[in-house]
């Protein structure tokens, strides 16, 4: 009973603090479209955005409740979330319309001048900057209710769903990082822009649904279809010199992000050598501990020429 009240008190307070959001969203998107100049438009779209953010952290808290057998009541949740929803909407209509004007300036004067392939090549960057903020904002997002989860995240079904929203927080890590290679890769002209079309709509996708992912498709089945294998990102040498400021010096095809979560505290994100074609060639080192508190060992030696040690 105690249980179900403190739930329920918690549920009510995060109930008005959309009901806040919401009002403060309106307020700030009125003042977006009084600005005189586009300066102070983009200021304010920009605080806009932060709010947007906060009431996207209250809309996956509140798809928990929605999931959750313990909440009976779900009628003020799924009205919540629809209303949240209605503001994302409506945000992405005033963050469209805000880049359509600040290049529609100047678009417009150097439009009998710009070159196909460079507006293609602006328009695809602006689309990865997009995607990238998207995942990332998505990443933050799943940190911080794995943190509020706290000790709980090592018992029973609390420990099972951690392990799910880590895996969902590797998985958008790894496609940030791609994303990343593939937005450097256009900047220095290394990449066709035309070639992204062949991967736009399958990034599009992953980016759409990996808002309802539930991290029951794990990290390896979902590397069992690499939409950037097209790219041949990983032969490119400034994805290499990408790798190696990361301090990756292993000759690993893909790199990806594993997350480990620790005692009680915000996961934590280390770069690491990812899975793919790259791991069927490894060589396991000898005599190297195993186990939570293992130490991989750097410089040993591997080959014919290694010398055992004793």
């Amino acid at each position: 009973m105690a249980n179900s009240r403190k739930l329920q008190q918690e549920i009510s307070l995060v109930l008005r603090k959309i009901e806040d959001g919401m009002s403060d969203f309106d307020d700030i998107w009125e003042k977006v479209y009084a600005a005189e100049t586009q300066a102070h438009k983009e200021r304010w779209e920009a605080e806009l955005k932060k709010e947007i953010k906060k009431l996207q952290r209250f809309r996956d808290q509140i798809k928990i409740w929605i999931g959750s057998p313990d909440v009976k009541d779900k009628t003020p949740l799924l009205e919540a979330r629809r209303n949240v929803e209605s503001k994302m909407e409506q945000f992405k209509i005033c963050e469209r319309e805000t880049k359509t004007k600040a290049y529609s300036r100047e678009g417009l004067a150097r439009e009998a001048k710009i070159d196909p392939r460079d507006a293609d090549k602006e328009e695809k960057r602006n689309w990865l900057n997009d995607v990238i903020d998207k995942l990332s904002d998505l990443v933050e997002s799943i940190e911080a209710d794995l943190e509020k989860m706290g000790s709980s995240a090592k018992k029973g079904k609390n420990r099972d769903q951690a392990e799910k929203m880590s895996v969902r927080i590797k998985k958008n890590r790894w496609h940030i990082v791609k994303l990343e290679q593939i937005k450097r890769l256009l900047d220095n002209d290394e990449l066709e822009p035309s070639s992204l079309d062949e991967v736009k709509d399958d990034i599009d996708y992953y980016v759409e649904t990996s808002v309802d992912d539930d991290g029951s498709v794990s990290f390896e089945e979902m590397m069992e279809y690499n939409i950037y294998e097209v790219l041949n990102l990983d032969n490119n040498p400034i994805v290499s010199s990408m790798k190696a400021s990361l301090g990756d010096d292993k000759d690993d095809e893909d790199e990806h992000v594993e997350v480990k979560p620790t005692k009680g505290k915000k996961v934590t994100t280390t770069s690491t050598a990812t899975l793919g074609k790259g791991t069927k060639n490894a060589t396991p080192t000898k005599n190297t501990p195993s186990g939570k508190n293992a130490t991989p060992t750097k410089n040993t030696p591997s080959g014919k020429n290694a010398t055992p040690t004793k």
